[in-house]
């Protein structure tokens, strides 16, 4: 093989995969809620907030998008101020053209309740017409 056919392959998988990174950022450490069921993460997001750890309710938020658990539509929406710790450096650095914050990964409940979908529309409606 020429490295005119080696090298663009190469870099496509790269650009795949820092895409997919970009996506995808990696899920803090909770063991609290390890091996917990979508009716488990939702029940710990309604504790008392102020008692609950943010790496822990960034794990709950982001497990029940991606599970789509449409239960916890209504509790997703009292964590939409929630910012991920994790990536608010980054705000204050003024980096907002970092594919994880256009993805909405700053705020988990944001990317959580676009994964749940339609489902989540109404409850949404509400809550911009109460502000």
């Amino acid at each position: 093989m020429t490295i005119r056919i080696v090298f663009p392959a190469i870099i496509l998988v790269l650009a795949t995969a820092y895409a997919a990174r970009a996506q995808n950022p990696p899920e803090p450490a909770c063991a609290q809620l390890e091996g917990s069921s979508a009716s488990q993460q939702l029940k710990y997001l309604n504790e008392d907030r102020k008692s609950l750890s943010s790496d822990c309710i960034e794990v709950a938020i982001r497990r029940l998008g991606v599970e789509r658990y449409a239960p916890a539509i209504d509790t997703l929406v009292t964590y939409l101020d929630f910012e991920n710790q994790s990536l608010a450096h980054l705000h204050q650095m003024g980096l907002f053209n970092n594919p994880m914050i256009e993805h909405g990964f700053d705020y988990p409940a944001r990317a959580a309740l676009a994964e749940i979908g339609i489902a989540a529309i109404d409850k949404l409606i509400a809550v911009i017409a109460s502000e």
